[in-house]
Order: C-alpha cells, then sequence, then structure tokens
C-alpha cells in the first residue's frame, strides 16, 4: 500500500478515531463531517478536526497546522510545523500507521535494515554491521540552514534545497548535507567544500558528524513510498544526483554517497522488491561499461535490473547522468540498456 491508499484503509476500516487517539488526542468524537479531538496537551477539545472521508484532510485550529493525518502524525512524533517540514518524515510516519494502527511492519523492517545488526558474509568472513547512532536534530542549529549559491548555480533550486535541508558550516566553509536513515531520523552530516574556499581544503568532502554510509541509502526515507508506487528505484552515486532527479519529478531516487555500492546497501535494496520493481542503476560515466554491469547483476542476483548510459559519449568523465540536464536525462533514462524493454515503456506516463 501507499500514503494514499493507507489513508483510504484507515476510512474504510473505520480507524480514523482509533489513530487520534493512538497518537494520544483525547475527548475524540465524530461531530458533522468531521471527527474532532483535543491535543495531547491541550483543553479545547475540538482544536484538532479530521474529515470523516478517504482524504482525511487536517485543520488544527489552535495551532495554525493543516493538511492531512499524516501532517498531525509529523508534527505530534516530530515536531514538524509546516508542510515542508512534514514532507522530510513522512515516510516515518507511514511507517506508524502501518506498524501500529495495522499491525503491519514486516515491509519495513524488511527495509530497515540499518536498524538491526547486519551479518554479511564476504570472503568467507562474516562481518557485523551496527546501526548508526540516532543523532540530536538540534545539531542542525548550528548551521545556517539556508539554500547556497553553488548549488543554486548547479540547478538545485531554493525549494529542493529546503526539503534536503541544506545548510552551511560557517566554521569549516562547507554546505552541510544531513543523512537520515530510512525512517527520517538524523544519522549523520556531510560537508562539501563552498566552491570559493576549495583551494584552502585537503577534501572535497568529509562528515562533519560522521556515519557508516554504507549502511544507508541517502533520500531513501524520501523516495520509499514512490519506489512502491512507480515499481522501480533509481539508484546514484551522489546525494546532488538525488535532489536533481526529485526536482524534475524522479522522487524514487536514491544514492550510494560513494563510487561503490555496499553489499549492505544492496541488501536494502534487495528488500524492497518484489517481481515488478526494477533497479536503474545510474552512476557516473566512468563506471558506464559492460564489465561494471556484469558484477553489479551478478552481486544483486536479481533479473530486473537496468542501467544508464551516455548513448551520445557527451558527458566528462566523471559525470552524472543528470548532469547535461533534464531534457538529456529524460532520454538516456528512457533508453536505458534492460532486459525487459517493455516495463521500461511501461513507466513513461509517470513523468
Amino acid at each position: 500500500m501507499n500514503y494514499i491508499e493507507i489513508k483510504r484503509k484507515i476510512y474504510e476500516d473505520g480507524k480514523i478515531k482509533q489513530l487520534l487517539e493512538l497518537l494520544g488526542c483525547h475527548n475524540v468524537r465524530v461531530r458533522g463531517k468531521n471527527v474532532v479531538a483535543a491535543l495531547p496537551d491541550g483543553d479545547n477539545t475540538s482544536s484538532v478536526q479530521v474529515s470523516n472521508d478517504e482524504r482525511l484532510l487536517l485543520n488544527v485550529q489552535t495551532r495554525n497546522i493543516s493538511g492531512d493525518i499524516y501532517n498531525l502524525i509529523a508534527y505530534l512524533k516530530y515536531g514538524a510545523i509546516t508542510k515542508q517540514e512534514a514532507k522530510k518524515v513522512i515516510g516515518a510516519c507511514v511507517y506508524i500507521v502501518r506498524k501500529h494502527l495495522f499491525n503491519d511492519d514486516a515491509w519495513f523492517d524488511n527495509v530497515s535494515m540499518s536498524h538491526q545488526i547486519i551479518t554479511l558474509t564476504k570472503q568467507k568472513q562474516e562481518i557485523e554491521l551496527k546501526p548508526n547512532k540516532v543523532l540530536d536534530e538540534r545539531i542542525l542549529n548550528q548551521y545556517v540552514m539556508y539554500p547556497h549559491i553553488d548549488f543554486i548555480k548547479e540547478g538545485i533550486d531554493y525549494n529542493t534545497q529546503q526539503l534536503f535541508e541544506i545548510g552551511f558550516d560557517i566554521q569549516t566553509e562547507r554546505i552541510t548535507i544531513p543523512i537520515r536513515n530510512c525512517y527520517g531520523e538524523l544519522v549523520g552530516v556531510k560537508g562539501r567544500i563552498a566552491k570559493d574556499a576549495e583551494q584552502n581544503s585537503v577534501s572535497k568532502y568529509t562528515f562533519l558528524y560522521p556515519c557508516n554510509k554504507s549502511i544507508e541509502l541517502f533520500g531513501l526515507d524520501k523516495a520509499i513510498n514512490h519506489i512502491h508506487e512507480m515499481n522501480h528505484v533509481i539508484v546514484f552515486e551522489s546525494e546532488k544526483s538525488v535532489m536533481l532527479a526529485h526536482q524534475w519529478n524522479y522522487r524514487n531516487a536514491v544514492a550510494t554517497m560513494g563510487k561503490d555500492i555496499s553489499d549492505a546497501q544492496i541488501e536494502m535494496l534487495k528488500c524492497l522488491l518484489n517481481d515488478e520493481i526494477e533497479i536503474v542503476i545510474a552512476f557516473d560515466k566512468d563506471t558506464q561499461n559492460k564489465e561494471s554491469a556484469i558484477n553489479l547483476m551478478k552481486r544483486f542476483d536479481y533479473n530486473n535490473i537496468s542501467f544508464i548510459y551516455d548513448v551520445d559519449k557527451i558527458q566528462s568523465e566523471h559525470a552524472s547522468p543528470v548532469d547535461n540536464g533534464k531534457e538529456y536525462w529524460d532520454r538516456i533514462y528512457f533508453q536505458r540498456f534492460s532486459r525487459y524493454p517493455e516495463k521500461i515503456k511501461k513507466h513513461e506516463h509517470q513523468f
């Protein structure tokens, strides 16, 4: 079920009141066309108003919060007030409903490999990967949480940077990129040196708050519902590629945050899969070759996988498939190599 189907099921199963009570609201009751209640810490018994239909439209009168039931969950569980803030934790909100209202947590438990101790067998040795520690959201307050001109020049617009919480660390002169796990919880902060300071820096990227990136997929918290709605997932190398793809309405994209894809990341992707979901590998130009493709197919051990290539051979050696603009990306995306070209045709109407 995607998040829209979940809302419909909440209504059809008569669980609106149960969900509000689960969230800690009290004095829950039906009044006219709405289900009304008081906030957990409030005494206005009609403060929360949810439409008693499949849209589950929301209005919290005393807090100036509106949208739908997910906006209420985002506010009560994560302190998200605006719709923009709520979008950042939509995956976690869906998880709360599926697990606690419908007792359906198997799918997310499979996906959330980073929240378990993962045992991988590599070169006949067992390696335990422990989950990344969840960080306090307040650490982001030390940065200037405002879109950066360098990313604007690279085509990532103001709204997209806000959605991905791009900021700037004055002390290190680095653009900050928060790293979140599949639940939307903060587990790290990556820093990209600003163009003006590049000559003084040893490395372009570094972690200001380190995490084990090999057990996370950047953007998965925002992409997880779109992946299942659209039946395919796009895998990039870099965070910026995910941002551009999202901006162009390819919201089913994630990134490995590096040149290679780890065994843990492959397991996370395979946990998303059913027979219909296609994995689209959109790595940088220097890894777009037959040898890399064959190696990845062996590692995934999964047939429904396709690859993006620079078909016109116009990109520089280390360019991402999105670096030459949306028009070229659209074309190479729908010309990607796949064993199942009829499935590619099926996706074209979605963009």
